[in-house]
């Protein structure tokens, strides 16, 4: 779905970790480095579940996950790699936005969107009083296909925003 890469897993009662942390690298069609891509540690649920959603996927690509679990004496034990291939290589038939995740947000939140064809894209961030907040992507000519933006919470002169709802506009 549009919801991204969902990674779940369980641990066994009898151990105990503090919380996981997930890093991803993109292995297909480019390389890119490893980086962590959760803002916090996981906790489990009630029943010692994990889940994870990685919303800064595209489709077409190939990913390598793993996770590392902070064990009670501070070292972290590292699990995987485990491979995902994003299905959905083909460009849009029409404009596509997916919903802003996080949202809500303390820090940032990444925003992916796709085009059916090559032409300027332009994403921008407006108040509900309808003002303009910041402009994302003013793109000259890109090509067919999905993208994926992060906003930082600040507007277009740097400086921070308030907490509150923000309307995403795509055209």
């Amino acid at each position: 779905g549009d919801e991204g890469v969902v990674l779940s897993w369980q641990t066994p009662a009898d151990i105990h970790y503090a919380g996981f942390d997930v890093y991803r690298r993109q292995v297909s069609p480019d390389v890119e480095e490893e980086t962590r891509i959760t803002a916090e540690l996981l906790t489990p649920t009630s029943n010692g579940e994990y889940r994870f959603v990685d919303s800064g996927t595209l489709p077409g690509r190939e990913y390598e996950y793993r996770i590392a679990g902070l064990a009670p004496n501070g070292e972290r034990e590292f699990f995987g790699p485990l491979t995902v291939r994003t299905g959905g290589a083909e460009p849009p038939r029409a404009l596509w936005l997916a919903p802003c995740v996080p949202n809500p947000t303390r820090r940032s939140t990444t925003i992916r969107y796709g085009i059916p064809r090559r032409e300027n894209v332009r994403l921008t961030f407006y108040g509900p009083d309808g003002r303009l907040v910041c402009t994302l992507v003013d793109g000259a000519g890109k090509d067919a296909g999905y993208y994926v933006a992060t906003w930082d919470g600040r507007d277009d002169r740097g400086r921070p925003v308030a907490a509150g709802v923000y309307l995403v506009r795509l055209e």
